[in-house]
């Protein structure tokens, strides 16, 4: 299974406005960041999950998972994504991860928890510009790459993740939007037949 977790600094922990995406903490990176994780030309990666952890005000935090091997009747667009968020955040109530809609879960799990949680079972891939070029380094099959939104994760999370062995990797010679970093690390494995189904 391919699996990304978006840490979102900003992104508000309350229902918002589908009207108004950008305002509402940049939800809009967000729920864009998500399409392009699951969605492909002909349909949805049945080898993907998406997890955005949520870290706005006003109650962090709020982590939501998206496997597209359940999901089904979800549309790629970034309204309709957005407004299961916003379904997500009305029915976050503790640790305990619940399922919101098919494929669709959240808990208030944080961001540390769940990598305290997977570190020892999956290789740990943090995207970021400083990192070894993603195309001379072998990519596990049993993989989890994070990255940041817009204004990037706190030093204490970096120094966490490489304290826990999470391996730095760059996408290439510019800095790329977090949407734009998913669908290169889809291609990457794409072209190398990196499956898990």
């Amino acid at each position: 299974m391919r699996e990304f977790i978006l840490f979102a600094r900003k992104a508000l922990t309350k229902p918002f406005d589908l009207n108004d995406l950008v305002n509402a903490n940049r939800m809009d990176l967000v729920a864009r960041t998500i399409s392009n994780a699951l969605f492909y030309s002909h349909g949805i990666r049945k080898d993907t999950i998406i997890y955005a952890s949520l870290n706005g005000p006003p109650r962090p935090p709020v982590f939501v998972k998206f496997d597209g091997s359940k999901i089904y009747g979800l549309l790629h667009d970034e309204k309709s994504i957005a407004k299961i968020i916003n379904e997500c955040l009305r029915k976050a109530k503790s640790e305990k991860e619940i399922e919101v809609t098919n494929g669709v879960f959240v808990s208030r799990l944080s961001f540390e928890e769940f990598i305290k949680s997977n570190y020892k079972e999956k290789v740990i891939y943090y995207l970021h510009e400083n990192g070894e070029d993603i195309r001379k380094i072998e990519i596990s099959d049993n993989n989890l790459f994070i990255l940041g939104d817009h204004i990037g994760l706190p030093k204490k999370l970096e120094k966490f993740l490489i304290r826990l062995g999470a391996k730095k990797v760059s996408l290439g010679p510019i800095s790329y939007l977090s949407s734009q970093c998913v669908t290169i690390v889809h291609n990457e494995l794409d072209r190398r037949k990196i499956y898990s189904d």
